[in-house]
């Protein structure tokens, strides 16, 4: 196979960053010596949630329960059982969804939801018009619609 002037494309497990590769560096040595090459790489994208993509790679970095607990409560910046700011959260395929309890029976306008995914550990925040009935049933055709969380809430 002639591979001349054929770059090779790099997604990043954890950053989800792209990076293209020119055919000067062989696919082998992208393989067996990335952290020596990847300085070598342009960026086409910035960083992506990885839902999609991880979800397909099961058993590789999966998050455990125990861990989304602990991303929630950092996140929601108060344990489950909290009077005030508690949450509950519910498993499903791609993660947990997460949602505050006075918001658990009649999700509000405007209140939104999130998901600790299982692959990444990011925290996404959904809009109120993705509800939660949709991201258990849909997870992957509304995944692009959360937006990853960089600092705790409050």
């Amino acid at each position: 196979m002639d591979l001349v002037g054929a770059g090779a494309h790099v997604i990043e497990r954890f950053s989800g960053r792209v990076l293209l590769f020119a055919s000067d560096v062989p696919p082998d040595r992208i393989l067996e010596e990335y952290h020596e090459v990847v300085d070598d790489g342009v960026p086409l994208a910035p960083p992506f949630r990885q839902g999609r993509w991880a979800q397909q790679r099961e058993g590789v970095g999966m998050v455990s329960q125990e861990e989304a607990e602990r991303i929630a409560a950092g996140f929601m910046r108060a344990p489950a059982d909290d009077a005030d700011y508690g949450w509950v959260m519910r498993e499903f395929q791609g993660g947990w969804l997460v949602m505050h309890k006075w918001d658990e029976d009649d999700p509000g306008i405007g209140a939104g939801s999130y998901v600790v995914e299982r692959a990444s550990g990011r925290m996404l925040h959904f809009p109120s018009y993705i509800t939660p009935d949709l991201i258990l049933a849909d997870y992957d055709d509304v995944a692009d619609e959360g937006s990853p969380l960089g600092d705790p809430l409050r």
